[in-house]
């Protein structure tokens, strides 16, 4: 079967990205979850870090 995830993103300049995702938040994520017709099998955080080099990008699985 297909698995339904809910993916966040989260984007700084300099810092990291991933700090963002505070507990608060993540249980925010988790409740906009819950109220989907099908509650996601997992939730997963994309980092966007902005620098003078470019921008550098990570994926976080299973992050809350």
């Amino acid at each position: 079967g297909r698995a339904v995830v809910l993916v966040e993103v989260k984007t700084r300049v300099g810092e990291d990205p991933a700090e963002g995702l505070t507990d608060e938040k993540a249980a925010r994520l988790r409740r906009s979850g819950a109220r989907l017709p099908r509650p996601p099998d997992r939730y997963d955080l994309v980092t966007v870090r902005l620098g003078e080099d470019g921008a550098e990008v990570r994926w976080l699985p299973g992050v809350c």
